[in-house]
């Protein structure tokens, strides 16, 4: 039995389903750990969502899951979701037939994972405070120390 971790998905469900292929992923013995960020900005979002279900896959919450939670919440109350960008409407489009389990899904998901062999979070851990003192923000957000707004950065090609 394998452990894999794979980070920020972002809605790439082919290079998943390539990376999945890669490392010879087997859901009936291996364990399938996602670091958050699954659906946003790719364009396959739903796919991305499919293959989770379909393996089982346990996953932290990251910072655009987050948001993704609070505008499926809204959608779910039959208010418009508050959109910062244009990519936001493509992911909610195509997730808003399957709202209802995956808000259920997003909602469940924990901050971090905490086993012997390793801890899994999606962004850090407060080094000053230590994992106890670490807020669900910084969990989420976190890149630098002292925290300073990071640029966003990710796969234009998916």
């Amino acid at each position: 039995m394998s452990t894999i971790f794979i980070g920020d998905i972002h809605g790439c469900a082919r290079e998943l389903e390539q990376l999945l292929d890669e490392v010879s992923y087997r859901a009936s013995g291996d364990r399938l750990l996602l670091t958050g960020d699954a659906f946003s900005r790719g364009r396959f979002p739903l796919r991305v969502w499919e293959i989770i279900r379909d393996t089982g896959a346990e996953m932290v919450l990251g910072n655009h899951d987050d948001r993704l939670l609070r505008q499926l919440g809204q959608i779910l109350r039959d208010e418009e979701p508050e959109l910062t960008n244009v990519d936001q409407r493509h992911t909610l489009d195509w997730l808003s037939p399957v709202a209802d389990p995956l808000f259920e899904w997003l909602n469940e998901r924990p901050l971090l994972i905490d086993e012997d062999d390793f801890l899994l979070v999606h962004a850090g851990i407060n080094p000053e405070e230590g994992l106890q003192g670490t807020s669900r923000t910084e969990f989420l957000t976190i890149r630098t120390w002292p925290p300073a707004k990071a640029t966003p950065r990710w796969c234009s090609a998916c």
